[in-house]
């Protein structure tokens, strides 16, 4: 920033924390819950006030180390935390999982939300469904997007293929391939 002010940061996909940077109400909701300083500063003065420079390209292994070393060297003002730090390999206490379930009780995401957690997640499958008039083959991430795109209910697709491997009707085969 011009003020000479600075920030350091690590990421281990940087793609998605630049996408993060640049998206607006994803600073907005980092300032609400988590009172982000640096988040804010960008807010309130706009993207053309700072500067991007990446220090150094680092394994995933030692990413805190050189962070820390970055933190001590040049002494960022808009970091609020002094010592690096990660939630890489972080393992909740069974009391923290109480209190996530909890909170998240009677929360609702719309059906496009679900297909996207269940896209992103390292579980996700690959629903082969073919049209049985005209041989078109989709490959889908999830159950559910298979089931948007079929009109059949998700839960029925899932009890067919955990029987039998395959669902097999008048208008649709749908098979779970191994990735």
């Amino acid at each position: 920033m011009a003020s000479g002010k600075s920030y350091v940061g690590s990421a281990i996909n940087l793609h998605k924390r630049l996408k993060n940077y640049y998206n607006i109400s994803y600073l907005e909701r980092e300032v609400k819950n988590n009172n982000s300083m640096i988040y804010r500063t960008l807010l309130k003065y706009g993207y053309s006030q700072f500067s991007l420079d990446i220090l150094e390209y680092c394994d995933i292994s030692n990413i805190i180390e050189r962070e820390q070393y970055y933190l001590s060297l040049l002494e960022p003002k808009y970091n609020i935390m002094k010592f690096a730090g990660s939630v890489l390999g972080l393992k909740h206490t069974k009391a923290s999982i109480e209190r996530i379930r909890k909170s998240n009780l009677g929360r609702i995401h719309t059906e496009e939300a679900k297909v996207k957690i269940g896209a992103s997640s390292i579980k996700a499958l690959s629903i082969t469904v073919t049209q049985v008039k005209t041989g078109e083959t989709k490959v889908f991430t999830s159950i559910r997007s298979a089931a948007i795109y079929t009109g059949l209910h998700h839960s029925y697709i899932a009890k067919c293929l955990k029987a039998k491997g395959i669902y097999k009707g008048e208008l649709y085969t749908i098979l779970l391939q191994n990735k």
